[in-house]
């Protein structure tokens, strides 16, 4: 049945000859079925010449994803054509009975597909009208003393992108009021270039050589959280090809992370998700022949490291801050810092960090870079000038986390000189700091060690630390943690303490624990349940005894506009009682209202005039609505996507839910408003007769008035109707007739009540 191109070409219908524009060789059109790697395809124009050669237009490749560059063109009715047998490695074959054309196309001539998990649309950001929110926090304690009452409170203005807050603490003693303010700022971000810029107190990012410090003052610097799906770590990137349709399973050391689907040709796996550490990831492809590909691939990766080309950074500059907490507008020296870090390449991060004030100028330069097979290895120098003269300081890491083994050090050497921006005077850095770490994880949980050598300066004293820990799991009953510390020096010091955690269901748990140091031997119990994410009761109770026995027992309240609680403890004879309550005061579009404490996003769900109905959040039952209809939702994702959802079970069946889901995306400390269309809709069964008390025909057509629903009557005149008003115009159509009525909705009628009998008399 098969025959050569050259065969078909002679065979064909002779149809007229068209010219070409740059050749005098003519050609002849054809309709063919094309088929490529022997899977159907759609019937495509194509031409052949003289010599049975044939050509398929440029634009048909490209809709191909079939590869030409490089190849002759051959003008054709004036558009760019091809000549299939100068496609390296391509061959054909021509059914001249069915008319079509089988190609056979090697998987590296199809176009190059990037297989990404990056979600690369940010996604529309649901819109935050002007708005406040009040935060507050009461604690009232009795016991030995006089009586206390402490609070701390958060006034945040919010509109879109901008958020402006100020927070404070009081406290009463005595009959003396204290107040204290702590922060205020303003904060814009910019989702699109990723970046904040914020005007007020904040605290410093540190660096290399330096600390963070809080100061009052601009920062202008990168922010990837208002992208949440944007990759900042290196990925490893894995090739492969297939050619037919396949689908692709990526693996990360052996667990199923994701599945894509290819198109034939070869495929680039950009950005899977991968976990930090050592790993290995397998991508297993599977054709819709069940062929199956293995590509496999070691990678290493650690927090912190930056892709190639991306720059994190950070410019701030204002006033220290002093006595925080204590005094409201305590500002220091001025001063400016900065800190620039790039991905020089996939393996290898770059950072650059300085600081300065009137007194103390730093400066500092490092990287860490990935090593096959190694780990995570870093360095950095840095250098300061003060009035105690020019100092360094020098820092070597090394870091190798993977499933079977982990392991880090890290290693800090500072010159006495050396000084760094907010240290008091005569403070100075240790001389040298090790640290160290080892785990290991088991069939039973894990095993862990860590040192920690530091050599003071002057009146520091030096501190050096060993300690051990292990996670033993006991099957389904819970889980064992021992842990022993042993301080060297003249303040050395022995402790060992096993805790152990006994899940008892839902949210409810025991745990116990054993300790002995320098004090003796100790111990505790305690039962705790924690209380909803919604409306609900929380509590926990616990007994020490040791150097002092100690009894506490509190209790939790979370309702929908507070937070309450109440504490009673006995400690060595003594009593005493704290009383909690917390909460927030807001407003979104001008309403006001009451809610727990609002220290995320979140959205006011307006369900119409419907109380009682349950609101989910991410399939987390979060909160009912009031008598008004609505309800607060507390601790939405910044800038993710948050599922709401009302649980339809609760709504009145006389209601339409046009949506009962909607996906809001809201900026960082915003409210936004949700609504819900969920009107109602009365429906009726009635029964409608004719002049003389003959029923409706069955199968008549029935239609209110003004609605574009149609409805059929039932035998004996029955019929339903829904979309009703307070007052209706109800018409009637069968075969031999019409007529319509007036029908008046009675009240408080039911959602769906039996109207009785109608007469339709008025004839159409």
């Amino acid at each position: 049945m098969w025959s050569s191109l050259s065969a078909l070409a002679m065979t064909a219908a002779a149809t007229s000859a068209i010219p070409v524009l740059d050749t005098s060789e003519t050609f002849t059109p054809l309709v063919m079925a094309l088929n490529i790697n022997s899977m159907p395809g759609e019937p495509v124009i194509m031409f052949t010449d003289s010599a049975g050669a044939f050509y398929l237009s440029r634009e048909t490749l490209a809709e191909l994803r079939i590869r030409a560059g490089g190849v002759k063109v051959t003008t054709i009715e004036g558009a760019p054509y091809v000549q299939l047998e100068q496609l390296s490695g391509v061959n054909a074959r021509v059914d001249n009975a069915s008319q079509k054309i089988e190609l056979s196309v090697p998987a590296e001539l199809f176009e190059t597909t990037t297989v990404s998990f990056q979600q690369d649309d940010p996604g529309v950001m649901t819109p935050a009208r002007p708005g406040f929110l009040f935060n507050y926090e009461l604690l009232g304690q009795y016991g030995a003393g006089p009586a206390t009452l402490n609070g701390a409170f958060e006034l945040g203005i919010f509109s879109g992108a901008s958020f402006v807050q100020t927070t404070a603490t009081a406290s009463w003693a005595g009959g003396g009021l204290e107040a204290t303010r702590l922060d205020s700022s303003w904060t814009v971000d910019d989702r699109d270039r990723m970046r904040s810029l914020s005007v007020g107190d904040s605290i410093t990012r540190g660096g290399i050589g330096g600390l963070p410090l809080r100061y009052g003052g601009i920062r202008f610097g990168r922010n990837f959280e208002v992208q949440p799906g944007f990759v900042t770590l290196p990925m490893p990137s894995l090739n492969g090809s297939a050619a037919l349709p396949s689908v692709v399973d990526i693996y990360v050391n052996d667990a199923l992370v994701g599945s894509r689907d290819l198109k034939p040709g070869p495929f680039q796996v950009v950005d899977a998700p991968i976990v930090s550490g050592n790993g290995e990831v397998n991508l297993v492809v599977r054709d819709m022949l069940g062929r199956e590909t293995l590509v496999r691939q070691s990678y290493y990766n650690a927090p912190g490291q930056l892709r190639a080309g991306l720059h994190d950074y950070s410019y701030e500059i204002g006033f220290l801050r002093r006595d925080y907490g204590r005094k409201s507008f305590a500002y220091g020296a001025p001063m400016l810092a900065t800190t620039h870090r790039y991905g020089v390449s996939d393996r290898l991060t770059g950072e650059v960090h300085a600081e300065a004030s009137p007194d103390v100028q730093t400066v500092g330069v490092g990287g860490s870079v990935v090593v096959p097979d190694v780990g995570l290895v870093g360095a950095s120098l840095a250098g300061s000038h003060s009035d105690g003269g020019t100092g360094g300081q020098i820092s070597f890491s090394l870091e190798r986390r993977s499933p079977a083994f982990s392991f880090g050090l890290l290693s800090e050497f500072n010159t006495s000189e050396y000084r760094s921006l907010g240290m008091t005077e005569g403070a100075a850095r240790p001389s040298k700091t090790l640290q160290a770490f080892i785990g290991v994880p088991t069939d039973f949980g894990s095993l862990g060690a860590s040192y920690l050598l530091r050599d003071g300066r002057g009146d520091d004293p030096n501190l050096e630390f060993l300690s051990a820990n292990a996670s033993i799991r006991i099957g389904r009953l819970g889980t064992l943690n021992v842990a022993g510390r042993k301080a060297f020096g003249a303040a050395g010091e022995t402790a060992v303490e096993m805790f152990f955690s006994m899940p008892l269901g839902g949210r409810t748990d025991f745990s116990s624990s054993l300790r002995h140091d320098g004090a003796g031997l100790s111990a505790t119990a305690a039962l705790q349940e924690d209380p909803p994410f919604g409306e609900g009761w929380g509590y926990r109770a616990s007994a020490a005894t040791g150097q002092f026995d100690r009894f506490n027992g509190r209790l939790q309240l979370n309702t929908r506009f507070g937070e309450f609680g109440a504490e009673l403890s006995y400690v060595d004879e003594r009593l005493g009682a704290r009383i909690l309550v917390g909460g927030a005061i807001a407003s979104v579009e001008g309403d006001l209202f009451a809610s727990r404490k609002l220290d995320e996003s979140f959205a006011v769900v307006d369900a119409g005039d419907h109380a009682n109905v349950r609101i989910y959040a991410d399939n987390h039952l979060v909160a009912r609505t009031n008598e008004n209809g609505r309800a607060i939702i507390p601790a939405l994702r910044p800038y993710e996507e948050n599922i709401i959802r009302l649980e339809l079970a609760d709504l009145p069946l006389d209601t339409v839910v046009l949506s009962s889901e909607e996906v809001v995306r809201p900026y960082a400390r915003s409210g936004v408003a949700v609504t819900f269309d969920v009107p109602r809709e009365q429906s009726a069964l009635m029964r409608v007769v004719l002049p003389g008390g003959k029923p409706l025909p069955a199968g008549a057509s029935v239609q209110i008035v003004g609605v574009d629903r149609g409805f059929l009557s039932a035998p004996g005149g029955q019929v339903y109707l829904s979309g009703l008003q307070s007052r209706n115009v109800i018409e009637a159509r069968w075969e031999d007739g019409a007529c319509r009525f007036a029908l008046d909705m009675p009240d408080a009628s039911g959602p769906q009540p039996e109207l009785g009998e109608f007469m339709c008399a008025t004839a159409i």
